[in-house]
């Protein structure tokens, strides 16, 4: 019995046993041949992504020195050549724009408007937002300079002036930049006051007053009141001087009082003293001396 139970098990256990034997060798024969293979594409796709991270850290790198290398060729440059310089070493990054800005603001302080003005309008053209505003806010600038000029005021390029300042209080409120938009209403009111018609400038010095006050930063609200209070002195002062062409008509006055005195003065004075003094003296003493001598002459002789 106890062997009918041993021989009963061991089939039994080469059942089982054959049966994870199997698992195990169907593991091997999907692995196995091949695992050298995969550990050797593990390995390399490894590499490669060691390499392209690193690849991709020196272009970083790379990129930053050189923009750090142009930021102080800019921050060292003084003429528009130096300005024009940068621009063209980095042409297409944002460093550019702004390298093409200060060249266009040398020109402007060197007093080159036209220059300055073609200037301004190559940075127009760039996709920052920023630098769009602040091109057209030196274009404004730059075209109401030339406009004036001349002895007389060009009231075109004036209006074109306007014209661009109001495009950049427009693109200042936009973007929320208080001091842009100040700058640009005040533009808009000098081109006005400078055209004549006062009544206008004041009411963009107005509008540029509201934006001071809805100022949330007191630095910035500060500079803008400075400009605004600035504004408001230079319209009042031409209010005062624009009277003053009035007053010189005075001098119209004089010129038909004088003749009316001299005439009337010195014919009557001299006439009447020169003829009764010269016929009264000299006939009086002549005659009467020598009359007086000739006599006595006579006697001696005699």
């Amino acid at each position: 019995m106890a062997n009918e139970k041993k021989s009963g098990n061991m089939p039994e256990k080469k059942k089982t046993t054959g049966k994870a034997g199997g698992e195990l060798s169907q593991l091997l024969d999907m692995f196995g041949p091949n695992i050298k293979q995969w550990i050797t594409r593990g390995v390399w796709l490894v590499v490669g992504l060691l390499l392209a991270l690193l690849i991709v850290q020196q272009s970083r790198a790379s990129r930053a020195r050189k923009v750090a290398k142009a930021q102080a060729q800019l921050a060292a440059a003084v003429t528009v050549e130096d300005f024009t310089r940068v621009a063209n070493d980095n042409e297409g990054t944002p460093l550019a724009f702004q390298a093409q800005l200060s060249a266009a603001q040398k020109l402007f302080e060197d007093a080159k408007y036209e220059e300055a003005e073609e200037r301004f309008s190559r940075c127009a053209s760039s996709e920052d937002a920023l630098v769009q505003l602040q091109a057209t806010l030196g274009q404004a600038h730059a075209v109401e300079a030339k406009a004036s000029l001349g002895e007389a005021v060009d009231k075109g390029q004036l209006k074109a002036a306007q014209t661009l300042f109001e495009g950049a209080a427009i693109k200042a409120a936009t973007l929320d930049l208080i001091t842009l938009q100040v700058d640009a209403l005040l533009g808009q009111s000098r081109c006005v006051r400078l055209v004549g018609d006062a009544a206008k400038a004041r009411e963009f010095i107005e509008a540029a007053k509201k934006v001071t006050d809805s100022a949330k930063q007191p630095a910035l609200a500060y500079y803008a009141q400075i400009r605004v209070d600035g504004a408001t002195r230079a319209i009042d002062a031409h209010e005062t001087a624009s009277p003053a062409p009035v007053e010189q008509a005075e001098p119209a006055d004089k010129p038909a009082d004088k003749p009316a005195d001299k005439p009337a003065d010195k014919p009557a004075d001299k006439p009447a003293d020169k003829p009764a003094d010269k016929p009264a003296d000299k006939p009086a003493d002549k005659p009467a001396e020598k009359p007086a001598e000739k006599p006595k002459a006579t006697k001696a002789a005699e």
